[in-house]
């Protein structure tokens, strides 16, 4: 009898023990996955490449005049297998890939324009899809229009934004993505467009931007407290002449403009929204991206990192989950998606567009996260411009 017990005893403890280092194992990996997320997304002051399955680096395999093949391990995220138009980058050399002329196992072959440099066998290379830097699309801007920066404010501080000098009633407030400013990641590249059909641009910061003032919190809240900058932009905008305005939102952005239409106690000079690849539910994005980077994860797990996150960061994710605030938009609404975008689930697009059809046009093609425009530059300018002329009549 007592030996059974002493079996018995022995058996318990080592169930125990393996109970345990089960516990340790799931939360230290449910800790390591949520630190990813936290300095992915939440972050202020992290410095946070994708890297592994997200890279977008490619090796040229060979080259002529006219065509380059780029060779790679892994390309389910990246544009090169898409359509469109793309800057090809490296250390000594830039470019511009186009059509695709052939496709292998691990290796595609595009149409290839020299810009810059030397193209060699073996470089490593990214396809980007910013065709200029926002800097450069910003001095045509300035070439065209002329702009000034300027500063507004809210009880947090003030906020740097760039305005430009054409005088009109009808404004563009284009608001960026994650870890952007006022010129980076946000509209200067559709800015052109909206210049040409009478609209004057204030492109704005908002907190926790380099230059602006940073919340107590030190996350991006995707829309949670960041519509309030917005707010005081669109205040700003109204005592410096806007009679209608349209909000653009990338991304991110498109959360806080989501968030500001949620929250905003007057939202009556807000004639049209533009939402470009944007997020609308956080978690839905880190779901997207944490099983493409990492597959094996089973959805449970992630669950459980949104657990922990929330008890170790203190992240209400309902406040960065922006998916009832289509319920508060009475005004036009242009929707644009790529259908490979993995950092912004064009499913969460996809069900905004069913929620309120007649108030929202949606343009969802081929591309990457933000990429819409290169697969089709034609096309996607001219759904810029009919949207703006569905919102302000030629008589406006």
């Amino acid at each position: 009898m007592t030996l059974k017990y002493n079996t018995m005893k022995k058996w318990a403890i080592s169930v125990i023990i393996l109970l345990l280092m089960a516990l340790i194992v799931l939360f230290g990996a449910a800790w390591y996955f949520g630190q990813i997320t936290y300095n992915a997304g939440f972050n202020i002051h992290a410095k946070f490449a994708p890297g592994g399955r997200y890279d977008n680096v490619f090796t040229v395999s060979s080259f002529d005049k006219n065509k380059i093949t780029l060779a790679y391990s892994f390309a389910g995220f990246t544009p090169i297998n898409l359509p469109g138009v793309y800057a090809l980058q490296g250390k000594h050399v830039t470019g511009i890939v186009s059509r695709i002329i052939a496709k292998t196992k691990g290796e595609t072959t595009r149409h290839f324009i020299l810009t810059g440099g030397v193209v060699s066998q073996g470089q490593k290379v990214v396809l980007n899809r910013h065709l200029k830097t926002d800097q450069e699309y910003l001095a045509l801007l300035g070439q065209r229009v002329g702009y000034k920066r300027v500063f507004y404010q809210n009880s947090l501080g003030k906020f740097p934004a760039i305005l430009t000098n054409n005088v009109s009633p009808n404004w563009v407030i284009c608001v960026h993505g994650l870890r952007g400013d006022e010129v980076r990641y946000g509209c200067m590249r559709d800015a052109q467009q909206f210049v040409d059909q009478g609209q004057r641009i204030f492109s704005i910061s908002y907190r926790n931007d380099k230059g602006s003032p940073q919340d107590k919190s030190q996350m991006y809240l995707y829309g949670a407290t960041e519509w309030q900058d917005l707010n005081a932009a669109v205040l700003y905008a109204k005592a410096h002449g806007a009679k209608n305005i349209i909000l653009y939102g990338g991304s991110m952005g498109g959360a806080v403009v989501l968030s500001y239409m949620k929250h905003a106690k007057d939202s009556a000079f807000i004639k049209g929204i533009i939402l470009n690849a944007p997020v609308v539910n956080f978690y839905q994005s880190v779901k997207i991206f944490g099983q493409g980077a990492y597959p094996f994860l089973p959805d449970w797990f992630l669950r459980f990192v949104k657990y922990t996150m929330s008890v170790y960061y203190h992240i209400n994710w309902g406040d960065v989950n922006q998916e009832d605030a289509i319920d508060h938009i009475h005004v036009p609404v242009l929707l644009i998606h790529g259908m490979q975008d993995k950092f912004s689930p064009v499913e969460q697009s996809d069900q905004l567009a069913k929620k309120n059809p007649k108030l929202i046009s949606y343009y969802r093609s081929v591309g990457v996260h933000g990429a819409v425009y290169n697969v089709d530059i034609r096309k996607y300018n001219a759904n810029l411009i009919e949207f703006i002329k569905k919102v302000y009549p030629p008589s406006s």
